[in-house]
């Protein structure tokens, strides 16, 4: 498969499956893959730059739809899959989709969608680029019908979001926690660089890992430094925390200025690190896991060879 197998003596990989047929072609050249989501019957979403995938587990593909980018999907109690794309700032929305691929609505933003989530209730969070003048905000929660609820200004772009169905995270160079109910912030703290995700556990901690080498920090239910990792130095683009361990998996990339960053990690609740790997080489191949789930025992991730079109998007499937 391509990789050292000293990497994997803790755990067994069972599907390393590079999907050609899943590599994109849009007008500004080759895409790539983004965000992975899975259905109750496992069945698993992609999405990137053209189009959204359902696969089956043995990775055929059960349909497609044409979109513009799917920066980040979810899914909700009945199998919708919630996705933020756009082609441009000007199209980039919100969209609720069937487990059939087909559009149930769509909910314009006008700017850049970056991140979205979902309650229990299926209402839908989205984050994007600001929008100013009239109806100024970054941060939109609509109902399962795609009825705008509340609206956020958090005064700059918004690059992640995530709910525990009492509060919503939402970060950029801050992380701020709002009420579910109406929107109103509860706290704010300056993390001092862009983040990329966040996750949180069943404790009310909150986890935000950066574009930059600044790592993953932890922060407690009153906004307050728990903890920070730095890794070996390497962007980190997705988490994926276990809400009820408080175990979190870390998806990088393997190159900033040069070559030999770690690509997964996973990190204890206590900031320790329990594993981590390469995936690509120390010389020439830059691989970046640009999304993970965690669904036990298994550990999803989506990821691409950079430049993209020189190397195939690759669906990973670990079991843990």
């Amino acid at each position: 498969m391509g990789v050292n197998s000293t990497n994997y003596n803790y755990r067994r990989l069972i599907k390393n499956s590079p999907y050609s047929s899943v590599n994109h072609v849009s007008s500004s050249g080759t895409s790539y893959l983004k965000s992975i989501a899975l259905l109750s019957d496992d069945s698993i979403i992609v999405g990137g730059g053209g189009s959204l995938y359902r696969l089956s587990t043995t990775y055929s593909v059960t349909w497609s739809l044409s979109i513009g980018q799917a920066y980040a999907i979810t899914t909700d109690s009945s199998d919708n899959i919630l996705v933020v794309d756009g082609s441009s700032a000007a199209n980039s929305v919100a969209r609720k989709v069937s487990s059939g691929g087909t559009t149930t609505w769509s909910f314009t933003h006008s700017n850049w969608t970056t991140d979205i989530d979902v309650d229990s209730s299926d209402n839908v969070y989205f984050s994007g680029y600001r929008v100013t003048g009239t109806g100024t905000c970054s941060v939109r929660k609509l109902n399962s019908a795609g009825t705008e609820q509340w609206t956020y200004d958090q005064g700059e772009n918004t690059t992640a979001i995530r709910t525990d169905n009492t509060y919503v995270y939402i970060a950029s160079s801050t992380l701020k926690k709002l009420n579910v109910a109406d929107g109103s912030q509860v706290w704010s703290v300056s993390i001092g660089w862009t983040a990329y995700a966040i996750d949180y556990d069943n404790n009310g901690n909150i986890y935000v890992c950066s574009n930059g080498g600044n790592g993953v920090k932890k922060y407690n239910s009153s906004g307050v430094l728990v903890w920070s990792y730095a890794g070996d130095g390497g962007q980190i683009w997705s988490i994926f925390t276990d809400k009820s361990t408080g175990d979190s998996y870390i998806g990088a990339r393997s190159k900033i200025a040069s070559y030999g960053y770690k690509t997964l990690y996973k990190l204890s609740t206590n900031g320790q690190l329990i594993w981590s790997v390469q995936r690509g080489d120390n010389n020439t191949l830059d691989y970046a896991e640009e999304d993970l789930i965690y669904k036990s025992p298994y550990l999803y991730t989506v990821g691409t060879y950079i430049p993209t079109g020189t190397y195939p998007n690759v669906i990973n499937k670990y079991v843990l």
